[in-house]
Parts: structure tokens; sequence; C-alpha cells
């Protein structure tokens, strides 16, 4: 949507294991050979995905998070020593560092959470969902903008269309499959280590949709609390009050707004159709 869009800003977490990986072993490597984007499917979820795959992109990410927590770290201590008059900082302060948690996002990490939570089993989750015709004519506003500074080939006819409704297909279809087993066995649940919220809820409320997150996750419930009678935990952060200052300055965001009438009867219907898990599941109609 309205976002700034650069090559020096953050981006998908995706983008740079998909580079560790030398460009082998990720959906993302469509952008790039978009009429073979089927080849690279396999990676959404890594279901079909020969074991060698996996495991060469499981170590890259790792080793994305490995050096995002060592910058942190970095960070920190040199806030430290900013702060001591004489530039030195204790040898128990820098011993008592912790890397704060990651917070990552990436779409196709929708379709990977049986892995992920193999990977880190104290992973929580926050799923966003938002009207299927949004998010399809979102995708093409993307792919008319950004993803020709990345093609290295020219996409036929339907190509595009194509690789955004199956991307949706694959991502959703695993995403609801991989949380119903989940919930079963009790590695999941809502309210402990998943929340679900709407992309409307967010946009109109960010900071109190931000709130019900931290709310609905085990180990961050008080940090948008006080202090109560019934417990000695007082709220463990200032980050509520930065938060409220932050969504004061995105008072000037406005989200893209889609013209609908460009969306002809059949294009509607074959959205619905192959999308129609997302509109039932979620109340979309």
């Amino acid at each position: 949507d309205n976002m700034k869009l650069h090559f020096d800003l953050p981006q998908e977490d995706e983008l740079a294991t998909c580079l560790l990986t030398g460009g082998m072993y990720s959906p993302y490597m469509s952008l790039y050979f978009i009429r073979d984007e089927h080849e690279y499917r396999q990676y959404q979820t890594f279901q079909n995905a020969p074991p060698d795959h996996v495991e060469q992109w499981t170590k890259s990410f790792q080793w994305l998070c490995t050096k995002l927590q060592m910058r942190d770290l970095k960070q920190q201590r040199q806030r430290q020593q900013q702060k001591r008059k004489g530039g030195q900082t204790r040898v128990d302060d820098i011993s008592s560092l912790r890397p704060r948690r990651l917070l990552l996002k990436s779409p196709c990490h929708t379709g990977r959470v049986h892995h992920l939570l193999k990977l880190y089993p104290n992973a929580q989750f926050v799923y966003i969902h938002r009207h299927p015709l949004e998010v399809f004519l979102s995708g093409v506003h993307m792919a008319n903008t950004t993803y020709g500074y990345m093609f290295l080939q020219k996409p036929r006819d339907g190509d595009l269309k194509e690789y955004i409704l199956r991307q949706g297909e694959i991502l959703i279809e695993e995403y609801l499959n991989s949380i119903e087993e989940l919930q079963q066995c009790g590695k999941l649940a809502i309210g402990k280590n998943l929340v679900e919220i709407s992309f409307e809820e967010l946009t109109n409320n960010p900071y109190q949709t931000i709130e019900s997150i931290y709310n609905g996750l085990d180990g961050l419930k008080n940090i948008f609390s006080s202090s109560s009678p019934s417990t000695s935990t007082p709220p463990s952060s200032s980050f509520p009050t930065k938060l409220k200052a932050y969504c004061e300055r995105l008072k000037g965001y406005r989200r893209n707004q889609f013209d609908i009438s460009l969306v002809d009867e059949e294009l509607h219907k074959e959205i619905k159709s192959r999308w129609k898990i997302q509109y039932e599941q979620f109340g979309y109609s």
C-alpha cells in the first residue's frame, strides 16, 4: 500500500534469505523468472521440496537471524558506551545484554508455520487477513509498480495473474491446515502463540489493534497493563508511550484505494472460486 519503498529501506526477511541461499531455494526467485514461477512454488511451504533444499534454506534463514541478533547486541553495547563519560562499559553490564526479540514479516511464512515452530518452538505468530479482492488488487498494484525492476524474463499474458492467484491458494490452504493440526496437538493456540487480526482493524485503529496483539500472546500481556493488586509485575516497557507517538505520526497515512470496477465479472468469479476458503474462513462476501 501507500508506504515508502526504496532499495535502501528495510524489506521482507525472505529477500535476504533468498540471497543467502545463492538465489536457489526461495519462492521470490519467481520475481526474476516469472515464466518459470511454478518451479519455485515448492519453496512456499517446503512440503514437496527436496530435503537438501530445505536444509540449505534453513541454514541461511538461521544465519540471517543470528546476524540480526548480533547486530542488535552491538548496537546496545554502543548505546551503553555513549552513556558513560569515559566511553567504557563495565564487563558486568555487557554480559547482561540480551538481543531483543526478532519481529519478522514475509508473506511466504504464512505457509511455513510447521517448519518455523520446529526451528523455534517458542515462536509466536500474528496472521493478518484482508478482503480477498483487495489482496488481489494489491498484488496487481505491487506487480505493476515494483516487479518490473526484477524481471529477467518478460511475463506472458496471464503469468502475473496466475502467480498471484496460485500463491494465495498455496499459502492460505497450508496455513489453515497447519493451524488446525497444530491446535489439535497443543502446539498452537489462539491467545497463547497465535493472534489473528484483520487489515481493516490494523489500519483503522493501529494502537488498539497492536495492544490486542500483545494481550493475545503469552509473555507479552503485561506490556500494556499497569500493575494491579493481584500481581507484583509492573508494566515491563515504555513501548506503549512510544507506540502512541508513532501512531500519531501515521495519522496522515492513506492506504491505496483500488478501483473495483477494473475487475470484470469473469475475473471476480475466478477470484471468489479459487480463494473461496478465504472468503468463508474470515467472513468476507
